[in-house]
């Protein structure tokens, strides 16, 4: 930097003894260089040696004085991965299909978040790691859950459930317990509710996307903990 300064310098003394002058408002450049040349040959010549004085002698001082290159220790804890892996397990066993099958168009958007579904063939909700109920709805067809690594979960037990006001479901949890993996959450009556003619595919989607490069869903049967999708974060 300071070697730049003085070939600087150096450049623009010769320019000022040779009265170089400019009537544009330009910064220095390959476009703005023939601008001087309007003014006379040897101005022109005077300019075209204080930028090589500059360019050039700036270059030679470097290298003559030297320099120290600034360095940072890094310790090894510092050191973070580009992106960082979870596995969810399913919270229900069933098929599972990909959400845009999902009867809803807010699941099945993703607007709501990314994830996967669930066909249940048990009418079981487990905890899927161990967690914290964030919320259990007053119907007891959806719950919030937030994993250890902060991963936050939303299972949402069929399609429009809500409108049975919790007829055959119960639930085994409260909101802020603290639940290990394989917990019972909800339990419902899934032949009842079939009978009455609801859809039971049921979306498991993480609600903090924005932080998610991708997720891979493992479609297919699944029982309970088997893999259900796998989340790749920024």
């Amino acid at each position: 930097m300071v070697m730049s300064v003085i070939a600087g310098a150096i450049g623009g003394a010769i320019m000022g003894f040779g009265g170089v002058y400019g009537d544009a408002f330009a910064n220095n450049g390959v476009l703005t260089i023939f601008t001087y040349a309007a003014f006379g040959m040897t101005k022109f010549i005077f300019y075209l040696v204080g930028i090589g004085v500059a360019f050039i002698g700036a270059a030679v001082l470097t290298y003559l004085v030297g320099f120290e290159e600034e360095t940072e220790d890094v310790r090894e804890e510092d050191i973070q991965p580009a992106e960082s892996v979870t596995t969810i397990l399913a919270p229900l066993a069933g098929q599972v299909i990909p959400l845009s099958e999902v009867g809803d168009e807010a699941f099945a958007s993703g607007v709501l978040g990314q994830g996967a579904a669930i066909r249940p063939t048990k009418g079981e909700v487990v905890a899927p790691a161990d967690c914290t109920v964030s919320v259990i709805y007053p119907s007891l067809h959806a719950v919030g859950l937030e994993l250890v690594d902060g991963t936050e979960l939303l299972i949402h037990v069929g399609i429009d459930t809500v409108k049975l006001e919790g007829r055959h479901f119960k639930k085994y949890v409260e909101a802020g317990d603290k639940i290990k993996k394989g917990s019972k959450i909800i339990g419902f009556d899934l032949d009842a509710i079939q009978k009455e003619g609801y859809d039971m595919a049921t979306p498991v989607i993480v609600v903090d996307s924005e932080q998610i490069a991708a997720i891979v869903p493992h479609y297919g049967e699944a029982d309970f903990a088997d893999e259900l999708f796998t989340i790749g974060r920024k």
